[in-house]
């Protein structure tokens, strides 16, 4: 009989407890760089925030003319794109905001009613629905826009009657408004930047309309900063 075979014992090498998540303090520690640098970041930004509302407000007015243009030449019926002056004066650098409408005519020219968008009044007569065709800078406004003013455009008369401070366009997309109203070759129409206002900085910009209905952005800036094209940054400490 064979005798018996010896094994050493194994005794398991005790286990490291591994760990879960993270400690309070270390918690604490990411919460505060989190906070620290996003102060700083919106720090570095804000003073920038009025100049990009006020471009941002400028592209959304060139799209809206180009918008109602193309509905016209789409419906063979007037189009145009109405302005309305905000509650004061843009001279006044606390004083900010404004609005436009677009609408439709209900005929090539020399329309009698107009049509808020969506165009919805052919079909009972009622212009029921006006929610595309609102654009409102105010302060509670769908497209508000803090420290941007809609400034005084001058005189625009319009085509014919009733379309007073109005962009009209035929059914071809050309513009329908007379000579009267196009400035040096166009119609202006400035936005402010109030901010800078109230630091002494002329910062606007204006949407041209020009007599083929063509139109395009023209930024036009203190004389310290003359030249800056469109996005370029000017520093106000209002939010």
């Amino acid at each position: 009989m064979a005798p018996p075979s010896w094994e050493p014992a194994v005794h398991p090498r005790p286990r490291r407890p591994t760990r879960n998540g993270f400690t309070l303090v270390e918690l604490v520690v990411v919460l505060g760089i989190i906070i620290i640098a996003t102060a700083i970041g919106a720090g570095s930004v804000q003073p920038y925030l009025p100049r990009y509302r006020m471009i941002k407000s400028a592209k959304r007015l060139r799209a809206d003319l180009l918008r109602v243009q193309e509905l016209a030449t789409r419906t063979g019926r007037q189009s145009r794109l109405r302005l309305v002056a905000p509650d004061g004066s843009c001279e006044d650098p606390d004083v900010w905001g404004g609005a436009w409408v677009l609408e439709l005519g209900d005929a090539s020219r020399g329309s009698a009613t107009w049509d808020v968008l969506p165009e919805d009044a052919l079909t009972d007569g009622s212009d029921d629905d006006q929610s595309q065709g609102l654009i409102v800078l105010n302060e509670g406004g769908n497209h508000a826009a803090r420290h941007v003013c809609l400034n005084d455009w001058g005189r625009i008369t319009g085509p014919g009657s009733g379309n007073a401070d109005s962009v009209v366009f035929d059914s071809r997309g050309f513009l329908m408004n007379p000579s009267s109203d196009l400035s040096d070759g166009y119609i202006r129409i400035p936005l402010t930047n109030q901010s800078a206002a109230r630091e002494g900085v002329r910062d606007q910009i204006s949407v041209l309309v020009a007599a083929t209905g063509f139109s395009r952005l023209h930024s036009t800036l203190g004389d310290e900063y003359d030249g800056n094209s469109i996005g370029s940054q000017t520093v106000s400490t209002s939010r």
